[in-house]
């Protein structure tokens, strides 16, 4: 009997000590905002359990609203060959504005790419020749400059819906959106 409860003690200290490693309650988080003075063709975004929101708007440079621990930075950005590359490093808990907003000059872009795990992804009046968009867990939807004949499309919503279908005829402009447990909704603006 002793044995039993010295084995059940020693778990629930064991237990114990993991959830304080595991958890970070301590970690207090802000809203920043950021400009990207480099002129960019293309953005690459990786990220973790976070909305990621991406617009066209009349704006000089990219703007980028997002959480950042007081403690160290979440966050690294970076351009290379004029593609802005953001990575989130680091997780965030108990963040209850978990959103990060993208604003791009209005132009066309070479590459727009975002992956996260939990969360869903919007587009915004963008314009790029190459769309690539993966989420585990959330929605990717949005509304992109041009028409939907423009692209070649592949599509996966293992657990969802999409209004779009693969269409593999090979073409200049690409659409690649993925999501395990999520609904895709695109639709097309048109050209000015």
């Amino acid at each position: 009997m002793k044995k039993l409860g010295l084995i059940i003690l020693v778990s629930v200290i064991f237990l114990g000590l993991t959830s304080c490693i595991v958890r970070d309650d301590t970690a207090t988080y802000k809203k920043e905002k950021k400009q990207i003075t480099e002129e960019i063709i293309g953005i690459e975004v990786n990220d973790y359990s976070c909305n990621i929101q991406i617009l066209s708007e009349d704006v000089e440079k990219v703007e980028i609203e997002f959480p950042n621990s007081e403690d160290n930075d979440l966050y690294a950005f970076e351009v290379v060959d004029n593609i802005l590359k953001m990575d989130k490093r680091s997780t965030t808990v108990n963040l209850e504005e978990n959103n990060v907003i993208i604003k791009l000059p209005l132009k066309k872009y070479d590459i727009i790419s975002v992956v996260t795990t939990n969360g869903n992804i919007e587009l915004n009046n963008t314009d790029a020749t190459v769309y690539r968009c993966e989420t585990q867990n959330g929605n990717i939807n949005g509304r992109i400059r041009g028409e939907k004949e423009e692209y070649e499309i592949a599509v996966e919503a293992e657990n969802g819906n999409s209004n779009l279908k693969d269409d593999l005829n090979n073409r200049e402009k690409k659409i690649e959106m993925k999501t395990q447990n999520g609904n895709i909704d695109i639709g097309f603006l048109g050209t000015d």
